[in-house]
């Protein structure tokens, strides 16, 4: 199928429990100088077709993570279609520990442990 047009600047990924108020802040603020971006507060359908749709027609990905953005399941699929359509990734980190900071250290292990094991997910 041919690609979908771009009809948005950015998609932002985040974790909402965590990150809601960090992703409307970067909506509100990319919006004010017009950079249109999908995020799933403003969607009327959210669905994971919608979801997919949303990536695929995006510029850039933008994921905001937080301690556990990477464990939860919509977060992956959506960060695996941007890898996928080749969307450039714009990872917006949380570093204050009184707002669920990302553990950069504890990534760095476990993704060693998945290219050590011959690339796939650990057991």
């Amino acid at each position: 199928p041919p690609p979908l047009p771009e009809l948005y600047f950015g998609f932002l990924s985040h974790m909402q429990a965590q990150a809601a108020s960090d992703a409307a802040a970067v909506h509100a603020l990319l919006g004010r100088y017009g950079f249109r971006c999908w995020w799933d507060m403003r969607q009327r359908r959210l669905t994971v077709d919608a979801m997919v749709e949303g990536v695929k027609a995006s510029r850039v990905f933008v994921l905001i993570l937080t301690r556990d953005t990477l464990t939860r399941p919509f977060c992956q699929l959506e960060l695996m279609c941007a890898v996928t359509e080749r969307k450039r990734i714009i990872a917006l980190v949380e570093t204050d520990p009184r707002f669920y900071r990302f553990d950069s250290a504890a990534f760095a292990e476990a993704a060693e442990k998945v290219t050590a094991g011959g690339g796939g997910p650990p057991p």
